[in-house]
């Protein structure tokens, strides 16, 4: 009603940095700071849909960075269990889980920089 997510994406577009790196940028942050797919979604996507309509490479970018955001954090749900069950150590896991999720970010990355942007 206040125009808040207007003023937060009319400030994201006048921004000196591209679009693709706000979004990367958020959708992690929000991964981490939520532990769970919901959580990013809610946050970023009304964004990305008010930055850029029908970008689907945005979409893209949101979804792999908070994927990546939510696998390196202790309040991943799914850590915590497995970390339980398994009687494993919980930042040996996170470690694990971080350089796939690194894996993950470089080529999906790598291969949208080369298909969309080039």
């Amino acid at each position: 009603v206040i125009g808040t997510l207007d003023e937060i994406v009319n400030v994201f577009n006048n921004s000196a940095l591209p679009q693709a790196v706000i979004v990367a940028c958020l959708s992690f942050i929000f991964g981490v700071m939520t532990g769970m797919g919901q959580g990013y979604i809610a946050i970023v996507m009304p964004i990305v849909a008010l930055m850029a309509p029908g970008n689907i490479v945005l979409v893209g970018i949101a979804m792999v960075y908070g994927m990546a955001g939510q696998m390196v954090t202790p309040t991943h749900l799914c850590i915590l269990v497995t970390v339980e069950y398994f009687k494993s150590r919980l930042w040996k896991t996170i470690g694990k889980c971080g350089v796939l999720s690194l894996l993950m970010i470089l080529i999906f990355s790598a291969w949208t920089y080369w298909r969309y942007y080039l």
